[in-house]
């Protein structure tokens, strides 16, 4: 074979393995993509699928190989550029800059789109490409131990510790609950208090609290008589005391222990500040978790919930941030009402209190995603662009449907109308009348 037939035949391997390389990186690129992309889902496929356990055993090291893989990637390419700009003999014409730089930049530029290529096609198609690439994962895993071990070593050297076992996503969790309350393994209820207590940690205790508006105080200075009247008469178990106004909260009364005045003639002399407690005080930005751990070791069932000018925005009960987790719950004293009722297939009364992300559902709608409402009560104001007057019953028309305002408590709508109107009505109607 003379020099030349060798040169062309090599120039070929070159390409070839070029091109070989490329399309390797392609698919192992497109193998990690799906991975990602399939997340939690992954546990379920391996169930089904078992050598897919491969990827959920192998998380960690798989990230160190795909790192190795586009080292050895970039180089090989490299290496096989140069070796093809020396057999074609360019290095002899072109800038010594221009051979060195070249081959590392087409490299580069290669990998890029590549993996862009690849991310599409694996995450389109995650679930095929992820069990049709276990092979050459497992293949490249191979060959990268050397990498991985040198990752290792330095790793230890550098103090840090090797983890035990892979780490268990939230996202895991809630997918392998998903999964097993569509399959009836695990019941609606169940699922909802699992999906409660993640999301506990993120809700403000602003959004469980009984709104001042709302609260039965007491006044220091009232008789201990009327005290005792008032905690018979409203049922509460613990009411705030406050001194001058409401935003001045100085205790709480526990109702429990007015029980030895029961049967004394006289208890005149008798005030509020002999039977208050402490009163725990928690900003309204602090989240439910944190206010419920604070309580439980202070040993307090109420907290009040403070704004930031120091004010009294409302109060919170132990209760209250329990039913966060495990839903309502009902005692003796408490009065099943429902915040919605149905009157006809098209009238409804609200409750202002009722909640909007709720409520309109029923009606046939959602609340667009630009507005954020905590109570209907806000919602109707907002549409009314203003505050009603008490003997005021102003109508406003969303979508098709005609809330009428019934009942206003101070600056506060208590008690909603709503009529689904027919299409053609709804077109005709005006916004407010």
């Amino acid at each position: 074979m003379d020099y030349d037939t060798f040169g062309t035949a090599l120039d070929s391997v070159l390409i070839l393995a070029a091109a070989l390389l490329c399309g390797l990186h392609l698919w192992f690129s497109a193998a990690m993509a799906s991975v990602q992309k399939l997340g939690g889902q992954m546990s379920t496929l391996a169930e089904e699928h078992p050598p897919m356990q491969y990827y959920l055993k192998q998380k960690n090291r798989l990230r160190i190989t795909a790192v190795a893989e586009v080292i050895s990637f970039t180089a090989l390419l490299t290496l096989a550029a140069y070796l093809l700009i020396f057999a074609k003999g360019w290095a002899h014409h072109w800038n010594i800059w221009l051979t060195l730089l070249l081959p590392a930049g087409v490299s580069l530029t290669a990998a890029l789109l590549l993996d862009g290529c690849a991310r599409g096609l694996g995450r389109k198609q995650a679930e095929l490409v992820a069990g049709k690439s276990l092979g050459l994962v497992k293949l490249v895993a191979v060959l990268s131990l050397p990498v991985y071990g040198i990752y290792e070593g330095m790793d230890c050297l550098a103090g840090g510790k090797r983890p035990a076992k892979e780490r268990v996503t939230e996202e895991d969790i809630l997918h392998l609950v998903n999964a097993g309350n569509e399959n009836g393994v695990i019941e609606e209820q169940q699922r909802e208090m699992i999906n409660n207590i993640f999301e506990f940690d993120d809700i403000p205790i602003s959004d469980v609290m009984t709104h001042r508006k709302e609260l039965v105080a007491i006044d220091v200075e009232m008789a201990i008589a009327d005290v005792v009247k008032l905690a018979q008469d409203e049922k509460y178990s613990r009411m705030p005391v406050y001194q001058d106004n409401i935003d001045n909260i100085i205790g709480v009364l526990n109702a429990k222990d007015l029980l030895g005045l029961i049967g004394r003639q006289d208890i005149s002399g008798y005030g509020v500040r002999y039977f208050m407690r402490e009163a725990l005080f928690v900003p309204e930005t602090a989240k439910c978790d944190d206010v419920l751990s604070e309580m439980s070791r202070q040993k307090a069932q109420m907290a009040i919930v403070v704004d930031e000018y120091g004010g009294t925005a409302g109060v919170v009960c132990m209760e209250d941030i329990l039913e966060e987790i495990v839903g309502n719950i009902q005692d003796e004293y408490d009065e099943e009402e429902a915040e919605v009722h149905r009157v006809t297939d098209s009238l409804y009364l609200i409750n202002g209190h009722a909640d909007p992300e709720e409520t309109l559902p029923l009606l046939g709608h959602e609340l667009p995603a630009d507005m954020e409402f905590d109570t209907m009560s806000g919602f109707v104001v907002d549409l009314l662009g203003y505050i009603p007057e008490a003997r005021e019953n102003p109508s406003v028309q969303w979508e098709n449907i005609r809330f009428t305002v019934l009942n206003m408590e101070e600056n506060w709508i208590s008690r909603i109308k709503a009529e689904i109107l027919p299409e053609q009505t709804a077109e005709e109607q005006p916004e407010t009348k």
